[in-house]
């Protein structure tokens, strides 16, 4: 376990206290609680290494996508003419993305 050594205004840490002595924990504890709910480890996508990818992405770089709120190629509604999923893909791959922002 990693000690840290915060500075905090004393009104921070009177409150700190007070919460701490009502949840029958110390103040060190109560802390750690805090930052662990204010900062969640990072979501794993054990499914993401499952298979083999074509696109030669790594699982990181596909949960980074995810995180960044990438919208999946192919979900939604596509017309007769619109490229699949794959055609979609390998088309952007080779720097052809004209007309897929569309």
């Amino acid at each position: 376990m990693t000690e840290l050594h915060v500075h905090i205004p004393d009104d921070l840490a009177d409150r700190l206290s007070a919460e701490a002595a009502q949840r029958g924990v110390d103040a060190e504890t109560l802390a750690g609680e805090i930052l662990a709910e204010q900062l969640p480890a990072s979501r794993s996508l054990g499914f993401a290494s499952l298979g083999r990818s074509t696109t030669g992405r790594g699982t990181a770089e596909d949960e980074d996508m995810l995180t960044d709120g990438f919208a999946f190629v192919g979900v939604g509604a596509g017309g007769p003419d619109a490229p699949s999923a794959a055609e979609a893909e390998r088309a952007l791959e080779d720097g052809l993305d004209e007309g897929f922002a569309r």
